[in-house]
């Protein structure tokens, strides 16, 4: 676990102005889905795999995701606000990133009643949840704004 959050801290460091600059030349659409991707098959690997090198593409997949996905998601959110209530929306949002640092901490708790392959079901669920949720919000949003 320790190996892990160290590569985890190293390749935010190392990455992040890499990252920074390969997302600028993406649609915010592409970098969101493109994050979450890396994110979601990150968590995967990790639920699922417990041969080392899996786990360290799995950390890599995470980290990776997290340097896209995050900016990305705080750029659309403070765009789409108004500006006069953009400071309560964006702790709101913190809040919501807090709440699923806590969630994730029971599947900690649950892996001793549900197996790898339950933990990892709920898991790729979660990822295609999520990645449709935000096409069906990019799709309502594009039609809202040609009807404009």
């Amino acid at each position: 676990m320790g190996y892990l959050n160290l590569e985890d801290t190293i390749i935010v460091t190392i990455a992040a102005g890499l990252i920074l600059k390969m997302t600028k030349r993406m649609s915010d659409k592409t970098s969101l889905i493109l994050g979450l991707l890396f994110f979601s098959l990150g968590y995967i690997l990790l639920s699922y795999f417990i041969h080392p090198i899996l786990l360290i593409l799995g950390m890599f997949l995470i980290a990776i995701g997290g340097l896209i996905y995050l900016p990305t998601l705080q750029t659309i959110t403070a765009n789409s606000i108004p500006e006069n209530s953009r400071g309560t929306h964006l702790s709101i949002l913190g809040l919501i990133g807090a709440f699923g640092g806590m969630l994730s901490s029971l599947f900690i708790w649950g892996m001793q009643y549900i197996s790898e392959l339950g933990i990892t079901l709920i898991f790729i669920t979660l990822g295609i949840l999520i990645i449709a949720n935000y096409l069906k919000v990019y799709k309502h949003a594009h039609l809202k704004n040609t009807a404009k």
